[in-house]
Order: C-alpha cells, then structure tokens, then sequence
C-alpha cells in the first residue's frame, strides 16, 4: 500500500466517523425529545431491584422521592441512580417491548456491549460499574431495542426517524402507562 492508499484510508474513516457523529447528535435531539418520559421511567424502574445498592446510596422511590438504605449519609449525583440487567429486562417486559423481534437475549447483549464500550473508552482512573447502566447507557440500550425492531421489520428510514416513531408510537406510550400504574401503588400494568 502507498502513501495515497493510507489517505485515502483515512480519509474514508474521517468520514465514517463524521456520520457516525452526526447520527449520534441526531439520535440524542430525539432522545431529548422524550426525556421527561424516558428519565421518570429509568428513575422508576432503577429502584426496583435493591440487591446491588450500596450502603448508605441514596435511591428514588415510586413515588419521586428519594429514601435512603442506611442511616449513612449517601451523595447524590448521577452514579446515585444506576439500572442493572434485571431491572431494565423487567421494565421491558412489563412494557411489552420484548417480543420475537427484540428477545431479554439481544437485550442483555446491549447491555454487554454498552458496558464494555464503557470499559474500552474509559478514561483511566475513573470508576465505573460495569453491571448496571447510568441514564445516557440506558438510553443508549433503547436505541439499540429501536434498530433490532426496525431491521427485523426492514424498515428503510433514518435511524433517527424510525426511533421517533418508534418511541412516539410504543416506548413512551407503555412507559406513561407504567409510570401511572406505580404512582397508584399497583405495580401491574393493564395492557
């Protein structure tokens, strides 16, 4: 390979990455679009499974307050509220949104692969959890269900499209019906 083969080369993956940014920007203006919905459900559905808080870590209840585990003292900040596997496969299925198209099989390896992205492009010496998801992986977990659905369907639109629909039309509509369901202290949804 010359000189001009590895410009060429470059340039190609310049562009790769260019798009790859650009739908990213796009997928997080839809993402943003929804947020009110998507962080009350992952605040929600974060506090369903106790067994992984930490001492003293400070958790959302049901019912949008906060209550602590222990007398300690717990600091909130935004590695307060993390959602493990087991939570976001219950939020799913409760929601309806696993099915022969996106299965608790292609959703546990999202939530692999968003982890171990974590760990790849971690900056050195940060902490990060590697078996639970903070909001930005959750959503990003979403964005992967969304592609599974749509290739499953051979859906041609734009990622971005599709995952407006797809949110606008399935996600948030179940999400709102869980969110109700709870704050009335009945954790099952009517369907």
């Amino acid at each position: 390979m010359d000189d001009d083969d590895d410009g060429n080369a470059a340039a190609a993956a310049d562009g790769d990455d260019g798009m790859i940014a650009a739908a990213a920007i796009a997928c997080a203006q839809v993402l943003a679009k929804h947020s009110d919905v998507l962080r009350k459900v992952f605040l929600t559905y974060s506090a369903v499974d106790e067994s992984d808080w930490a001492v003293g870590a400070v958790r959302p209840t049901s019912r949008g307050g906060a209550s602590k585990q222990s007398a300690s003292v717990g600091l909130v900040d935004h590695h307060a509220l993390l959602m493990n596997l087991n939570e976001l496969l219950t939020l799913l299925k409760e929601a309806g949104l696993l099915d022969e198209k996106c299965s608790a099989r292609a959703v546990t390896t999202f939530f692999v692969k968003v982890n171990l992205d974590d760990e790849l492009y971690m900056q050195s010496g940060v902490a990060c959890d590697h078996t639970q998801l903070e909001y930005p992986e959750f959503t990003e977990v979403l964005v992967r269900v969304c592609e599974e659905k749509a290739k499953f369907d051979q859906v041609g639109a734009p990622l971005t499209e599709t995952l407006d629909s797809w949110l606008g039309l399935y996600c948030i509509p179940a999400f709102r019906r869980l969110l109700e369901a709870r704050s009335n202290g009945n954790g099952k949804v009517e369907k």
